[in-house]
């Protein structure tokens, strides 16, 4: 059975992985955007996960005659995810909240089934998983170091904006790195369970380090200076308490544990502190992910303020983060779409409302405390590995106040796995046994089954929409408004309404009829695109064209004003503006707006004149 179980485990890892191949492949041109694709492999993961186990599951609680565990930590894992459903009842866009929710169900389900894995996998198959990560540790940074001697190679510079975009499968440096602080964990845990094999998991831990020093990203350096200093000072407090020169109790561990969590907050906010002093939210350069950090961290804190008890709901964020305006982060608008706040924590309180922030914080703070407890009575062994899986913890919740993690299937993965091998030694040492519940096996299989068939569909039906909508962006680019409109009325907006860009379907449809000359249906169409995202300026300047060639001028300019409220430096509004004036005979009015823009010159001539005809 051990050999089965350790192949199946092969497999799931490989079906974990295939994304990264996809977003290779993206880089090739193919198809859309990654996370629809990752969503559905994931879930398929799921599924083939729970069959394949299901057998082996089952077996084990035979054999044993005991049933399933339910832990208080699957309790609050599972209010968490049952907490969506409010949230995304409030949502603007519900579509993109279920599509979110659903992301947080499956990772739920990833949880369940990992624990449940490592309760009935062998120590010969919980050693693998360690083999697995350190082997895909050193491929990452064999990848990295092929793609550095490129970089050199085609005689760019070794600096950090180059570096930004090394190693194409995770998108840019920051997710990279990110994955090597986690997997530097899952090293040193294989250097303590493999005795015989310590050389390779200390060669794996040395280029995972010295990786995430050449690839410069700040925050993973923090992250990993964090993990560094508990695992070392708690290894050697270890090493004096078993020399009794000192006594190790769980709250000295729990103290010098603040201690480099403290440590590494002084150099971040030091960090942090200097850049920001460079900043200006106006330009780019030095600074630049600081800045747009700052003005993202202070609209998120806008919408908690707004909406404390429920959120904005699930992935709403992207649509409600600019009704205030998009000053700051107009720059930044030129290359960047900003789906998500660059912190999980206000991620989720923006999102789900302070009930869904309690209880994300309440998954962290549970397992953290659990490690702490079962230090007590742990024997020398299982604290240092305890040491690691809490020095690993920290190292994710530093790297989730700087950055999103909450999308990338891989690195939740990973959390999950430490998860699950915390609530394994919470098991061995009498952790939280008086929130424990049993319940036949079978429930958490059918619901292990749903979860992924759920996810899977929803996955299914928004590639096939977004599959239909492709041909509809290719219509548009050349022009064939009626062909765009054939197209779009395929796509089936209960699934797919929004491009990652923010642009919704309907605005397309009305971008094609107002070209027709289809008015009232081209304002019907603008008018659904504002239902799905309110803040699209695209949607609210274009119904201010179809009010401009109705001739109502006054409702045309207070759309323009709308889209400039929201983006200040918006080119296409102050034009518009200028025209629907000299409409209005107010020509002063119309020469501000065309001396602010920046518009065709030739335009721009054409309007003056038509103002110095008239403005007599």
């Amino acid at each position: 059975m051990s050999f089965t179980i350790k192949f199946k485990c092969y497999f799931l890892l490989v079906l974990l992985l295939l994304p990264m191949l996809y977003r290779i492949l993206t880089e090739f041109g193919v198809g859309f955007t990654s996370s629809e694709i990752q969503l559905l492999v994931a879930g398929i993961t799921l599924l083939f996960g729970t069959i394949l186990f299901s057998k082996d599951l089952l077996k084990k609680n035979l054999e044993q005659k005991s049933s399933f565990n339910i832990h208080i930590l699957d309790i609050v894992f599972f209010f968490f995810c049952i907490w969506q459903i409010f949230p995304t009842i409030n949502a603007v866009n519900i579509v993109e909240a279920v599509y979110a929710s659903a992301r947080t169900f499956l990772f739920f389900g990833f949880f369940l089934l990992f624990r449940k894995l490592f309760s009935i996998a062998d120590f010969s198959t919980r050693k693998f998983i360690f083999q697995a990560a350190s082997i895909l540790s050193i491929l990452l940074c064999v990848l990295t170091y092929y793609d550095i001697l490129e970089l050199i190679k085609s005689g760019r510079k070794y600096n950090s904006g180059n570096l930004y975009f090394i190693e194409k499968s995770f998108g840019h440096k920051n997710p990279l790195s990110a994955m090597l602080v986690l997997l530097l964990g899952f090293n040193l845990l294989g250097f303590l369970v493999n005795e015989g094999k310590r050389i390779f998991y200390i060669i794996a831990a040395i280029l995972t380090v010295s990786t995430i020093l050449i690839l410069q990203s700040r925050v993973a350096f923090i992250a990993m200076l964090a993990f560094v200093v508990i695992v070392f000072v708690g290894w050697y407090l270890l090493r004096l308490s078993s020399k009794q020169k000192i006594n190790l109790s769980s709250k000295r561990f729990a103290k010098f544990s603040v201690l480099g969590i403290g440590l590494a907050g002084v150099i971040a906010i030091s960090s942090f502190a200097l850049y920001v002093s460079k900043a200006d939210l106006q330009t780019t350069g030095r600074g630049r992910s600081v800045n747009e950090r700052l003005v993202q961290w202070n609209k998120t804190k806008q919408l908690i303020i707004e909406n404390p008890i429920l959120g904005v709901g699930p992935d709403n964020w992207k649509i409600r983060y600019g009704e205030n305006g998009l000053d700051g982060l107009n720059r930044a608008m030129d290359y960047a779409i900003f789906v998500q706040p660059h912190n999980d924590f206000l991620w989720v309180f923006s999102e789900t409302g302070m009930f869904g922030m309690i209880l994300y914080l309440a998954i962290f703070g549970m397992v953290l405390m659990g490690i702490v407890i079962a230090f007590t009575s742990a024997d020398e062994m299982h604290r240092k590995k305890l040491i690691v899986l809490f020095a690993s913890i920290v190292g994710y919740i530093i790297l989730a106040n700087f950055t999103s993690l909450r999308l990338l299937v891989e690195h939740q993965a990973l959390l999950l796995i430490l998860f699950a091998i915390a609530i394994i030694v919470f098991d061995k040492f009498s952790v939280y046994n008086k929130f424990k519940i049993n319940i036949k096996p079978i429930i958490p299989l059918v619901l292990l089954f749903l979860v992924g068939s759920f996810v899977s569909y929803i996955a299914v039906v928004r590639i096939y929409n977004m599959q239909i909508f492709e041909k509809t962006l290719l219509a548009s680019d050349k022009k064939q408004w009626q062909k765009v409109l054939n197209i779009s009325d395929k796509v089936n907006q209960n699934y797919y309404n929004l491009l990652h860009t923010g642009q919704p379907v309907d605005y397309f449809k009305g971008l094609a009829n107002n070209h027709l000359g289809n008015l009232p249906a081209a304002q019907k169409n603008l008018t659904n695109a504002l239902k799905v995202n309110p803040i699209n300026v695209s949607s609210i300047n274009m119904l201010g064209d179809v009010y401009f060639k109705q001739k109502q001028y006054e409702k045309a300019i207070g759309f323009y004003q709308k889209s400039l409220k929201i983006n200040p430096i918006y080119e296409e509004a102050k034009f518009d503006l200028a025209r629907a004036n000299i409409n209005l005979s107010r020509f002063a009015e119309a020469r501000k707006w065309l001396s602010q823009t920046s518009s065709d010159e030739k335009q721009k001539q054409e309007l003056m004149a038509v103002i110095e005809k008239y403005d007599r």
